[in-house]
């Protein structure tokens, strides 16, 4: 709390009382609108789903590479392969197949990244996942269509239509699509990204920490367009990465 420096009287008052202090005034005005700083925690949410993300190029091939903010919030990209993925955070509640098939809650803009792809020609390439911050609601239309999106409901494809995806690709969209459920909290994937470290390079923890943060600056810069990032001339990618790059970063 700030310290409690005593101002003066307001000037022009009736009667000889202090005006509060600017700590005491400020914890009464409260903090107002904190949109700003949840839409920041959520943003760095996703940035620090990249990192896993990027971590687990390690697996696949030379060319792979992720992309921050292009087309969807994280794209992962092979010569054989795109991945477009949609990060969605909760704070309290559950997860259902209706709110993940409402403006907002993640499959309207996989439905906008599929049919881009199926515009340039490229769908072959495509697929497609929801990952999802919190868990998944108990009615079982809603678990069936996370576990199997292809068993979606007559009334959930027309969700689907609603949301853009034309009749005729639906059965499409469904097989390409992957919805995870109970992703990392916020509270607790920076522990779990620092375990995946532990993992991969000898180092004491104090060392994975600073490493972490190495590349989750990158990955900062890398959504913001920025010349930090991990290939300054391709701002919004981030390379594969190579366990030679972890132990020289």
């Amino acid at each position: 709390m700030l310290e409690r420096d005593q101002v003066n009287p307001v000037a022009g008052a009736a009667d000889d009382n202090c005006a509060l202090s600017v700590g005491a005034a400020l914890e009464a005005i409260g903090p107002g609108d904190t949109t700003g700083t949840d839409t920041l925690a959520r943003y760095m949410y996703q940035c620090k789903v990249a990192v896993q993300r990027w971590l687990a190029t390690l697996e696949l091939s030379e060319d792979a590479r992720i992309l921050c903010e292009f087309v969807d919030d994280i794209t992962t990209a092979t010569s054989t392969e795109v991945v477009f993925a949609q990060v969605k955070t909760r704070d309290r509640g559950s997860w259902t197949a209706a709110k993940v098939l409402a403006k907002g809650g993640g499959l309207d803009s996989l439905a906008r990244s599929y049919n881009l792809a199926k515009a340039a020609g490229a769908i072959s390439l495509v697929r497609l996942e929801l990952l999802l911050e919190g868990p998944e609601g108990p009615a079982n239309d809603t678990r069936s269509f996370f576990a199997t999106p292809t068993s979606a409901t007559n009334a959930q494809r027309t969700s689907l239509k609603k949301l853009g995806v034309a009749a005729k690709n639906v059965d499409d969209f469904l097989a390409r699509l992957r919805i995870t459920p109970q992703y990392h909290a916020r509270q607790s994937i920076d522990a779990v990204t620092i375990k995946l470290l532990m993992a991969l390079v000898p180092a004491h923890s104090s060392e994975l920490e600073s490493l972490y943060d190495k590349l989750l600056a990158s990955v900062v810069a890398a959504h913001l367009g920025a010349c930090a990032s991990a290939d300054p001339e391709h701002p919004l990618v981030l390379p594969r990465v190579s366990h030679c790059d972890l132990r020289d970063l």
